[in-house]
């Protein structure tokens, strides 16, 4: 019973790639049959596109060869994310700018803080003295942020 049934699917299914053909009969009707007309009469086969979606350009296509209404709505949408976009990067850019001017602001406060106080000064594990030399970290920092 299962092959049966297979079977008959799969003959059907034969059927559905099948050209249909127009013809007119003596009366002046109009038919449209997958079968062929009748001995004597002139017939056109129209090829249709089956309805897995093969219609792609010809439906996606408009009139006169311009656009279809689809095509338009996508390019909206391509170029309003486009827009998006370059927007955000825009505001990431001017961020980054600004983090970067705080620092530099920040680093020259610094250099001044420690060119006017005193030499801060540490022990080793030994017990030596010595200085940190503040103003060249500074100096780095403002040589690094400031440009």
């Amino acid at each position: 019973m299962k092959y049966y049934l297979a079977i008959f699917l799969a003959l059907a299914s034969f059927g559905a790639n099948a050209a249909l053909i127009k013809w007119v009969d003596k009366q002046g009707m109009v038919h449209y049959s997958d079968s062929p007309p009748p001995p004597g009469v002139q017939s056109q086969t129209l090829n249709i596109p089956d309805s897995s979606g093969s219609q792609g350009t010809q439906a996606a296509s408009g009139v006169n060869g311009e656009p279809s209404i689809y095509q338009q709505a996508a390019e909206v949408d391509k170029e309003r994310k486009a827009e998006a976009e370059a927007a955000k990067k825009a505001a990431e850019k001017r961020k980054h700018a600004e983090q970067e001017e705080q620092a530099c602001n920040q680093a020259r406060a610094n250099l001044i803080t420690l060119q006017s106080a005193p030499r801060i000064a540490n022990y080793d594990a030994n017990g030596n003295k010595y200085y940190l030399s503040d103003e060249a970290m500074a100096q780095s920092q403002i040589d690094k942020y400031c440009k």
